[in-house]
């Protein structure tokens, strides 16, 4: 049987839907998908006809003809033979009194047993007990994790609408996930622009655009405002566009409605209260860390007159640009750009009423519990990775600015959020092995994970015990450097082959050592 490192990526995703057809523990959907694959895969047939082998040799031989009664059975027996409907037994490996004696005869006898006895030649040479001692000797496969994603991106905005000049409503539609970005399409800017640049005449040093900046961030909890915005984010290659309507009241909520270009609405989400910030925290002065900040006033957003901040990278090229509303501190419009030049977001209002919003009902939020409720400083990275977690204090160039995990003392989620004062990347780590691809990703050879495009870019990938989902409102490169910083170890064995395999490699490797 060839090595999983050369077989299609579509194999190695239904590794343990394989193992799991044997055991009979699929559902009808699952089940009708692995016979599909198994028609037109000769290798994987090989090792399920092996699985089978090893399910009737545990069984000591005996078990009763099982007949599939899928309308792909017929199908597979033309293809496999009468392998194709031999018995998938459902009952769980259980080491027997006789098993445990030979485990404790194996040990004492370990050196001469190592001497006599190889990996692959055990396994198709061995009894009934050979095999039950080497699965229960096997590393734990962990928890079942369907798909992270949705959960990971959902945090994802609720961490990084905490961030000074987060966008209220790019956070929306960044914890939307596929079923919005499916829904998004190509479209221009249609709306009126900001002018890119002021007047000239009053230019802002460094100073002078973070104070601009500083106020930006702490307006938005203490303005009323309703308008409407374009919203656009570049996603593999393409700018996709939607229209927004949005409503804050000051201690009363947020309402915000999303429409296509044609003007079908897509999603909407209301929020009680507003985001508290820190405007004076480090986070904000990551800008001035890592970009040349300066300013210029007399540009102009929808009809109001604004200030235009630009933060531009070592070698001048710009890399984001803010207007902020001379009148009231309110954010109007921001645009980033990736090194290319190219434009990445693009959100802002076209028209806009500040201060003069219907006081209303109180809006009822739709809230949902994040995986991660636990907050930590920063000082427990050292803690968390002596328990076997990834918490670098920079990423790539960006600094750690949040963590959280599921619980204090022994997590078993943990999420880090990194930032450089424009683009944030949130790196969710869980426990537990990755069953298939997640809804909507294809495999990226070069950034080696499942990615997603949209509204937020998403990278899944299985690395040893552990499934991590990167998001990021970055550039594709900021999400390719990501996720070539993190760890990218070898995945524990999946199928019962493999498990026997390594079971026995455990039990050698303790004997002789």
């Amino acid at each position: 049987m060839a090595g999983s490192a050369r077989r299609p990526r579509s194999c190695d995703a239904l590794a343990e839907q394989r193992s799991a057809l044997v055991d009979g523990a699929l559902d009808d959907g699952d089940r009708e998908r692995v016979l599909a694959h198994l028609v037109d895969c000769p290798e994987c047939r090989a090792e399920v006809a092996e699985l089978q082998r090893l399910r009737r040799l545990l069984n000591g031989g005996s078990a009763p003809e099982a007949q599939p009664s899928y309308d792909l059975a017929d199908r597979l027996v033309a293809i496999a033979g009468q392998d194709a409907r031999e018995p998938l037994l459902a009952a769980p490996f259980r080491l027997s009194s006789t098993s445990a004696t030979s485990v404790a005869a194996l040990r004492r006898r370990g050196r001469r047993l190592a001497h006599t006895v190889t990996g692959v030649g055990l396994f198709v040479a061995g009894s009934a007990v050979v095999v039950a001692v080497g699965l229960a000797a096997a590393p734990p496969v962990g928890t079942a994790i369907a798909d992270p994603t949705a959960g990971a991106q959902a945090e994802f905005s609720t961490v990084a609408a905490q961030l000074p000049l987060a966008d209220s409503v790019g956070s929306v539609l960044m914890a939307s996930g596929q079923n919005l970005g499916a829904s998004l399409a190509a479209a221009p800017i249609s709306g009126p622009r900001p002018s890119s640049v002021g007047s000239g005449q009053h230019e802002l040093d460094a100073a002078g655009a973070l104070a601009v900046l500083r106020r930006a961030a702490s307006s938005s909890g203490q303005v009323s405002f309703s308008g409407t915005q374009e919203f656009h984010v570049l996603s593999d290659g393409t700018l996709l566009g939607a229209r927004v309507s949005v409503q804050t009241r000051i201690g009363n909520g947020r309402e915000v409605t999303v429409y296509d270009a044609n003007g079908r609405q897509l999603m909407s989400s209301v929020s009680a209260g507003t985001t508290a910030r820190v405007v004076d925290s480090d986070e904000l002065s990551l800008l001035d860390a890592h970009y040349l900040l300066g300013g210029s006033r007399g540009a102009e957003v929808a009809g109001r007159e604004a200030t235009v901040v630009s933060a531009s990278r070592p070698n001048g090229q710009a890399a984001a640009r803010w207007w902020v509303d001379d009148a009231s501190g309110l954010l109007l419009w921001h645009e980033t750009y990736d090194e290319t030049g190219r434009t990445t977001v693009s959100a802002g209002f076209t028209a806009i009423r500040i201060g003069e919003v219907d006081p209303g009902a109180p809006v009822e939020a739709k809230l949902s519990v994040p995986l991660t409720s636990t907050s930590l400083t920063l000082g427990n990275t050292g803690r968390l990775t002596a328990l076997g977690w990834t918490c670098p204090d920079e990423l790539e160039g960006l600094s750690l600015v949040r963590l959280r995990a599921d619980q204090a003392d022994t997590p078993t989620v943990v999420h880090l959020a990194y930032s450089d004062g424009i683009s944030s990347v949130s790196v969710f780590e869980q426990r537990g092995r990755l069953v298939h691809a997640p809804s909507g990703t294809q495999w990226d050879d070069q950034v080696k994970a499942y990615v997603r495009g949209g509204a937020a870019k998403v990278a899944t990938w299985q690395s040893g015990t552990t499934v991590f989902t990167v998001v990021t409102d970055g550039s594709h490169s900021v999400l390719t450097a990501a996720v070539g910083a993190l760890p990218h170890e070898a995945t524990p064995p999946r199928t019962t082959i493999d498990r026997v395999r390594a079971g026995w490699a455990r039990i050698l490797e303790s004997v002789t050592g």
